[in-house]
């Protein structure tokens, strides 16, 4: 039996009641999209399983399977497991390890430690060096899931040609056993797709219906969660839980849509900036999933149904208590122009960490003495809650009480469908990005690809 959902969404600081007219809105406002959101929900419906498949992901116990298999089997053998993908195939890897595994874990010493994951987003050469340098004595012992969909990512694929070419070059490596690679079914579609059945690679499918920033919870996410020790099941299970509240056409029953009506209206009244600031340290990596989420799906230059409309929010990334000290001056006292989405973990799992005795402890700083760093932790979150609304700051806050596989896959269903939401009042294609495909294509130019041409340098 399915359990339910259980995180919540408070909305109260979003509107006028507690944070001010001109700054918070008027209930009328958003009640004014429900019917909308009716007609966006009908939609979502028709669509669901053709040409949107994110929300299919957590039931597909057949994948599970196979992913658990062969999560048991790399786990058995392989010290490293390494992924290469950038973007939608490494912001999602990133979070779910951060999220979920030891802050300063690695791989426990001993034949029967843990795997290290590690993701490779970047090709920044220095990066590429210090990585092989790193892995070398271990490179037998090492598993490569090379993740593209298009199966042609640039960055990606010269990842694959080198590290192929390490695994060639060096006694006791096999590119055939050590490497997975996770793309596109279709090998028409994927050159990695026919690489991989050329030369007998282990290979998973990411649907043909769900683009790389939703498919953290298809194989692109799934593996590496599976060989670090991650409870998959849970994970799905928790985005299934949250699916079933995002399907209500009902917007106030929705949560996914109402967070979606709230930040448009506050959008369309001069705040195009949402800044994502989970308090928990290891949620920080969420903010930075957010980001690439929101930004790409909504930041378009032509609508649904107008040209040339240049329209989006800006996400920015933050992470409490570390930015209170930082940006949370700007957020405060700067323009009036953003809006703060709060993550907020009743039990960090740090309630028995006191900060210290009573004995010895300066006068000054008493007020700390029988305290726990939770206690401070949370004291700060409300501090900073009430300080945004004293200041008439919109914010919101979602709760969870714990950082879990379940919680997570709860989050990530949330904001997937919240933006798919967002794509509809902004009238764009929230499932696109033709704005990146210039630099690629001059990207091509640069480095010789037929038919590409380089851009004009001066």
């Amino acid at each position: 039996m399915q359990r339910k959902s259980v995180m919540d969404l408070d909305c109260a600081n979003l509107f006028e009641d507690a944070i001010g007219p001109g700054h918070g809105l008027r209930p009328a406002e958003v009640d004014m999209l429900s019917e909308r959101i009716e007609e966006y929900t009908a939609d979502i419906r028709k669509r669901r399983g053709e040409d949107i498949g994110f929300m299919e992901l957590p039931y597909d116990t057949r994948l599970a399977d196979e992913i658990e298999s062969k999560g048991r089997e790399l786990a058995g053998w392989c010290k490293n497991f390494v992924v290469l993908g950038i973007g939608g195939s490494a912001l999602g890897n990133i979070t779910i390890q951060n999220a979920l595994s030891p802050s300063f874990g690695g791989r426990p010493a001993g034949s029967g430690g843990k795997t290290r994951i590690i993701v490779l987003d970047n090709i920044d050469p220095a990066l590429m060096r210090d990585f092989v340098e790193f892995v070398g004595p271990d490179l037998p012992e090492t598993a490569f899931n090379v993740i593209t969909k298009s199966g042609s990512t640039a960055e990606t694929m010269s990842q694959f040609l080198h590290v192929r070419d390490l695994l060639r070059r060096t006694d006791g490596c096999s590119p055939e056993q050590q490497m997975i690679l996770t793309t596109d079914p279709d090998p028409a579609k994927s050159l990695l797709r026919r690489l991989g059945e050329k030369d007998g690679y282990c290979m998973f499918p990411i649907p043909a219906n769900v683009g790389g920033r939703f498919s953290v919870l298809s194989a692109v996410g799934l593996l590496s969660a599976a060989v670090g020790g991650v409870d998959v099941r849970e994970l799905m299970e928790g985005a299934a839980a949250m699916e079933s509240r995002c399907c209500s056409d009902v917007m106030y029953d929705n949560p996914a849509a109402l967070y979606a009506c709230a930040l448009f209206k506050h959008y369309e009244n001069g705040k195009p900036i949402t800044v994502m600031m989970p308090y928990s340290h290891r949620l920080g990596a969420l903010a930075l999933w957010y980001c690439q989420l929101w930004a790409e799906s909504l930041g378009k230059r032509n609508g649904l149904e107008k040209k040339d409309i240049f329209t989006g929010p800006t996400p920015i990334a933050s992470v409490g208590v570390t930015d209170q000290h930082s940006v949370m001056q700007l957020y405060q006292d700067g323009p009036f122009d953003k809006v703060i989405t709060f993550v907020e973990v009743d039990r960090c799992g740090e309630e028995g960490v006191p900060i210290c005795g009573s004995a010895g402890v300066e006068p000054q700083l008493q007020y700390l003495s029988g305290k726990s760093f939770n206690d401070l932790f949370q004291a700060e979150l409300v501090a900073t809650r009430c300080a945004l609304r004293d200041k008439h700051r919109p914010n919101c806050t979602l709760r969870l009480p714990e950082v879990s596989a379940r919680t997570l896959g709860e989050l990530f269903m949330f904001f997937q469908y919240a933006v798919t939401y967002s794509g509809y009042l902004y009238g764009v294609d929230a499932f696109d990005q033709p704005g990146v495909e210039l630099g690629k294509q001059y990207t091509y130019g640069l480095m010789g690809r037929e038919g590409c041409n380089p851009p004009r340098l001066s």
